[in-house]
């Protein structure tokens, strides 16, 4: 099977609540979906991600652009995407 690369950012918050030991790539299976990274990178934290991501506090980027929680599933992710986890900012106030 074929593989891609992805690009994970984090934000130094999350990153630092994950213990930093996340990478700044991974290698994933061709035709691998959003959700499927976020099982990956729960592997690779430990469970700690899962833990963490299933608050339902924390908004994914693909290339720029809003994954809505319901479309996690489907959405494919390409090589040499980018994809983005932050924490999800409220307002105060």
């Amino acid at each position: 099977m074929k593989s891609i690369q992805v690009t994970l950012k984090f934000t130094v918050f999350l990153k630092d609540e994950l213990g930093r030991f996340i990478p700044d790539k991974v290698t994933i299976p061709e035709g691998s979906s959003i959700q499927d990274l976020i099982e990956e990178i729960d592997r690779i934290s430990g469970g700690k991600f899962k833990r963490r991501f299933d608050r339902g506090d924390i908004v994914v980027l693909l290339n720029g652009r809003g994954v809505l929680k319901s479309r996690m599933s489907v959405t494919k992710i390409e090589d040499g995407d980018e994809i983005i986890f932050m924490p999800l900012v409220g307002a105060v106030g």
